[in-house]
């Protein structure tokens, strides 16, 4: 007799026929059965009849939904869910065959709320393995050991995927982020979340499959406004649970990753318009939230000063292309 499945895996899907029937595939190849719950953003191409024949099978689900977004899709998702755990997984990316086996006798053995794993970066089509600090013990030796020990937050992915989740305390804790934080709506949903679980475990090994190329949504340039509206937000979120100031040099550690590093992407295209108000807002959040951000000390109106000099620059030279 087959076990009854005790994690729900939601995957959360739009206009993803190219790349479900594989990331389908990587979980009827689980060693361990799970419940898979397909939510269709409501896509334009072949999505719906692709998960539509994969629910034919006992233990798939397909809902039907109107386009509002990944977010409003795992949201619709997460209230059928009828299993003890739950995870997510993007519909172009994969688990390991070991995924939920592992990451369930981890929760199970140390009776825990957020499960972790390290991942499989592939970009277009060039894997590497990316690590996280931070030894299992650490996690699981007290309750709330990020609230206890901020350093331990950058040891954890803070993406919706590459966890499992024990959907007793996780479901109505998880505070979705606006949809103006797309496609970043990741981070200030889940970073307020690890930081009040109680009890987490992290397994070593790299379990789950994360596929991006240089066509991602996320990395779109005219997506950094969005970048822009997620640390906004996160910054809000943190305040409002009191985790400021313990957690400031954290919080510059993940603006400094998603925001100022991000600048160099303004060499890579041309719009003055959109990108000098692009650099005002981003020097406005960082000098008005985070005391102190600034890697050595120049006046932050030095770096404004740079990166609108590197727009003006870009333009200038497209300018010349053209002419010439």
């Amino acid at each position: 007799m087959l076990k009854t499945p005790s994690l729900t895996v939601i995957v959360p899907a739009y206009n993803a026929a190219k790349d479900l029937p594989a990331s389908l595939q990587s979980l009827h190849a689980q060693t361990q059965p799970v419940r898979i719950l397909i939510a269709n953003d409501g896509s334009t191409d072949d999505t719906a009849e692709i998960a539509d024949a994969a629910a034919r099978l006992d233990n798939v689900r397909a809902l039907q939904l109107p386009h509002g977004g990944a977010n409003a899709a795992r949201q619709a998702a997460l209230r059928v869910v009828d299993t003890p755990y739950f995870a997510f997984l993007d519909a172009d990316d994969a688990w390991e065959p070991t995924f939920a086996e592992e990451m369930l006798d981890a929760a199970v053995r140390y009776d825990a709320d957020v499960v972790f794993c390290p991942y499989l970066c592939v970009y277009d089509g060039v894997e590497r393995q990316v690590s996280y600090g931070g030894e299992g013990e650490a996690f699981a030796r007290d309750e709330l050991p990020i609230r206890k020990t901020p350093g331990l937050l950058l040891s954890v992915p803070v993406f919706f995927w590459g966890k499992i989740y024990r959907t007793e305390y996780v479901r109505p804790r998880l505070d979705f982020a606006p949809k103006e934080c797309a496609p970043m709506e990741d981070i200030p949903t889940m970073v307020p979340l690890l930081i009040n679980t109680p009890r987490m475990a992290k397994v070593a090994k790299p379990l789950y499959r994360y596929s991006i190329s240089s066509r991602s949504m996320s990395r779109v340039p005219k997506w950094e406004f969005s970048r822009l509206a997620a640390m906004r937000t996160l910054h809000e979120r943190l305040e409002a649970i009191g985790a400021l100031p313990e957690f400031l040099p954290q919080l510059h550690a993940i603006n400094r990753c998603y925001l100022f590093d991000q600048l160099e992407k303004l060499r890579g295209y041309c719009d003055p318009g959109h990108q000098h108000r692009l650099v005002r807002e981003y020097f406005q959040h960082l000098n008005g939230t985070l005391p102190r951000w600034r890697p050595h000390p120049f006046h932050p109106a030095f770096y404004a000063a740079y990166w609108h000099g590197v727009v003006t620059w870009n333009a200038f030279l497209k300018r010349l292309h053209r002419q010439a």
